[in-house]
C-alpha cells in the first residue's frame, strides 16, 4: 500500500533550482528572449517614471547592499518567466542600455548625472562592478505541480500592486485554453459592452469568461466554494484542450453572450435596486451573481426557445430583484460565492426560467414590453404615488402578475406603477386581486392575526413606560431610523396621514417580524421576559415565522420544514401572549 506521505509529496511536487547569475548575464537573457520580464500576467513597470528609485537600486550595487532574490518559472520551451523581481530586472536592463541617468543619490552624490556609458569613461571598474554584480535566482521547474506553482506565485505576490487570481492563472496554466479565454474575452464586442469598462482591467473580463465556462461545463450542482479553487481546477483540467473542445467553448460563449445582449441589453449584469427611494436605479458595481445565473440559464436553451418568452423572462428577472428577498440576498452583499448562497441563486433562477419556457402560455402578439412602452408614452405617472416614472426599466404594469406569469391577460385600462411602489404596497390589497388563485389564504390569515397580536403585545407593554415610546430608549437605533425613513416616504405620497402615522402603534406596522424580535430583546428584562420566558425559543420561533412569511409573500411552494416551522411558531407565540394576558 502506497504511503500517504509519499502520495501527498508526489501530488504536491515542486522542483526549484537556485543559482547566482550576474546582472550582465540576466540582461543578455532578456535581449535573447530567454528571460521574459514583460509577460502579459505581470503588472506594468511601475518604476518607469521614478528615476530616483531606480538610481538607488544602482547605488545599492556600489555599496554591496544585498538585493532580494529573483524568482522565475520555467516554461515548456525552457524559457523563463519572471514572477517576482520584474521591477529590479527592468531597471538593470534600462541602465545597461543608457535609458536613464543617476539622480538623487545621497551616499554617492558624485555619481549623480552619470549613465552606464559615462561610468566607463570614469573607470572601467565601475561598469564591471555593475556587470558582475550577482543576483540570486530561484527557478521553479516546468515539471512542478501546477497547484503548487499557483500557491508559490501567490505567496511571492506581495508587491504594492498584487497580481490577482486570474493574472496568476495566466502564468500557471498557460496553454490552449488560456489562449482561448483571452481570445473570446477580447474579440467579442457584445461581451465587452455588457461588462462595461471597469471589467477590462487586469484580466477581470477573462476570469468572468472562465467562470461562465466552468459553471456551464461542470454544472452548478458540482460547485463547492471557494470559487478560486473551483476555477483553478477547471483551468488545470482543460489547460491543453484539443481544438474540438475549444471550438465548442467558443461557440457556446458567443451564442450565450449574443442571446443575453439581444434579450436584456447593456445593463444586464447590474443589479436593479429600489431600496432607497421611489425611483429605482441600476447599481454601479458589476454583479457576478447576475452574471452566473443568466449566462448559465441562457446557455441551456436554443435561441428560439428563449426569444419566444423574452418579455416574460425579462419581467421575471426584474420581479425577482425587486420582490424576492431570498433571491436578492443570494446575489448581493457578502458571501455570494459560498456554496449555500451560490446554489440558492442558481436554483431560484433555473426553476423560474424552466417554468416559463415549459408553460403553455404564449406571449402571442401583445408582448408586455410593447404594452408597457405604449402606456409609458401615453402617461408615465405612477398610478400609486402619482410621481413621474423616469424610465421604462423602473415600471411594472399593475396586475402584471396575472399577465407575465400566464394567469390572465392584462385589461386595456392597465396603468404603470413604480417597482418601488409595487414592492411597498400593503399585501392585503394585492391578495384581493389574486385571492381565487392563492391557495395559502388561510395560512396568510393566521399569519396576519399573529403579527397583529405581536404588535399589540409590544405596544401595550411599551405604553406602560410612556405615551410616546418611539425613541432610542426603547427602540434599537437601526429600526428607529429605518421606520422613520419609510414613514417619511409614505407622508410624501399621503400627507393627510401624517398625524395617523405619528402614533407609536402605527409605526410598529412598518416593522417586519425580525424587527419585532429585536424590539422585544431590546426591552427584555422586566417587560418581555415574563411573557416569552426564553430568548433562545423566541429567536427560533420568530426566525421560523419570518421564513414562513417570506414563502407566502413570494407565492412560492411551501416546503414541509418551512410550513411546520411557521405553524409551530404561530402556536407558540399565541400561547405565550395569551397566557401572559390571563
Amino acid at each position: 500500500m502506497e504511503n500517504r506521505l509519499d502520495l501527498i509529496q508526489t501530488k504536491r511536487k515542486v522542483s526549484c533550482l537556485q543559482s547566482d547569475r550576474t546582472v550582465k548575464d540576466l540582461c543578455d537573457a532578456i535581449d535573447r528572449g530567454m528571460l521574459k520580464v514583460e509577460a502579459d500576467f505581470q503588472r506594468k513597470y511601475v518604476w518607469e517614471n521614478d528615476t530616483k528609485l531606480k538610481s538607488r537600486l544602482i547605488e545599492s550595487v556600489f555599496l554591496n547592499v544585498p538585493i532580494p532574490a529573483i524568482y522565475t518559472a520555467e516554461e515548456d520551451d525552457f524559457t523563463e518567466v519572471v514572477i517576482d523581481g520584474q521591477q529590479r530586472l527592468r531597471t538593470f536592463h534600462e541602465f545597461l542600455n543608457d535609458i536613464f541617468i543617476l539622480r538623487g543619490l545621497e551616499v554617492l552624490p558624485e555619481l549623480n548625472n552619470k549613465n552606464y556609458k559615462s561610468l566607463g569613461r570614469i573607470s572601467q571598474a565601475l561598469q564591471y562592478k555593475v556587470d558582475t554584480f550577482p543576483l540570486r535566482v530561484i527557478k521553479i521547474s516546468k515539471d512542478s505541480d501546477p497547484d503548487v506553482r499557483f500557491d508559490i506565485f501567490e505567496r511571492l505576490n506581495r508587491g504594492s500592486v498584487k497580481l490577482n487570481d486570474q493574472e496568476l492563472r495566466n502564468c500557471v496554466y498557460r496553454g490552449s485554453f488560456n489562449d482561448l479565454l483571452k481570445e473570446i474575452a477580447k474579440n467579442n464586442k457584445d461581451y465587452q459592452l455588457l461588462l462595461g469598462d471597469k471589467q477590462y482591467n487586469r484580466f477581470q473580463d477573462i476570469e468572468l469568461a472562465l467562470r461562465f465556462l466552468a459553471i456551464y461545463i461542470k454544472s452548478y450542482h458540482t460547485y463547492k466554494s471557494p470559487m478560486k479553487h473551483f476555477l483553478n481546477a477547471f483551468m488545470k483540467e482543460y489547460r491543453n484542450a484539443v481544438p474540438e473542445q475549444l471550438d465548442e467553448f467558443r461557440l457556446i460563449f458567443n451564442k450565450t453572450v449574443h442571446l443575453i445582449k439581444s434579450l436584456i441589453g447593456q445593463k444586464t449584469f447590474y443589479f436593479f435596486n429600489t431600496e432607497n427611494g421611489q425611483s429605482g436605479k441600476f447599481e454601479n458595481n458589476f454583479n457576478k451573481g447576475l452574471f452566473d445565473i443568466l449566462t448559465y440559464s441562457f446557455a441551456q436553451y436554443d435561441e428560439s426557445r428563449i426569444m419566444a418568452h423574452k418579455d416574460t423572462i425579462k419581467e421575471e428577472l426584474f420581479f425577482r430583484m425587486v420582490h424576492d428577498d431570498r433571491f436578492r440576498d443570494a446575489i448581493t452583499g457578502t458571501g455570494t460565492d459560498n456554496t449555500k448562497k451560490f446554489l440558492l441563486k442558481m436554483e431560484i433562477w433555473q426553476k423560474a426560467v424552466k417554468r416559463i419556457t415549459e408553460s403553455s402560455f404564449s406571449e402571442g402578439k401583445a408582448f408586455s414590453q410593447d404594452i408597457k412602452q405604449k402606456l409609458f408614452e401615453k402617461n408615465n405617472k405612477c398610478a400609486i404615488c402619482g410621481l413621474i416614472i423616469d424610465y421604462l426599466y423602473d415600471a411594472e404594469i399593475d396586475n402584471v402578475e396575472g399577465y407575465w406569469r400566464g394567469k390572465k391577460n392584462i385589461p386595456e385600462n392597465s396603468k404603470l406603477i413604480h417597482r418601488y411602489c409595487s414592492r411597498n404596497r400593503e399585501w392585503e390589497n394585492i391578495i384581493k386581486e389574486f385571492e381565487s388563485d392563492f391557495e395559502g389564504s388561510e395560512m396568510w390569515n393566521k399569519l396576519a392575526k399573529v403579527e397583529k397580536l405581536i404588535r399589540e403585545c409590544i405596544n401595550l407593554n411599551l405604553l406602560r413606560n410612556g405615551k410616546d415610546y418611539w425613541g432610542n430608549r426603547f427602540i434599537p437605533e437601526n429600526i428607529y431610523l429605518k421606520v422613520n425613513e419609510r414613514i417619511e416616504q409614505d407622508i410624501v405620497k399621503t400627507p393627510y396621514k401624517e398625524k395617523e402615522l405619528s402614533l407609536p402603534q402605527n409605526k410598529l406596522t412598518f416593522c417586519d417580524i425580525r424587527d419585532y424580535m429585536k424590539i422585544i430583546k431590546f426591552n427584555w428584562s422586566n417587560m418581555f421576559d415574563g411573557i416569552f420566558m426564553s430568548k433562545q425559543e423566541l429567536e427560533k420561533h420568530f426566525d421560523n415565522l419570518a421564513e414562513f412569511r417570506n414563502a407566502l409573500n413570494h407565492l412560492r411552494e411551501l416546503d414541509l420544514v418551512t410550513k411546520k416551522g411557521g405553524e409551530a411558531a404561530i402556536e407558540w407565540i399565541q400561547k405565550a401572549i395569551d397566557y401572559s394576558v390571563v
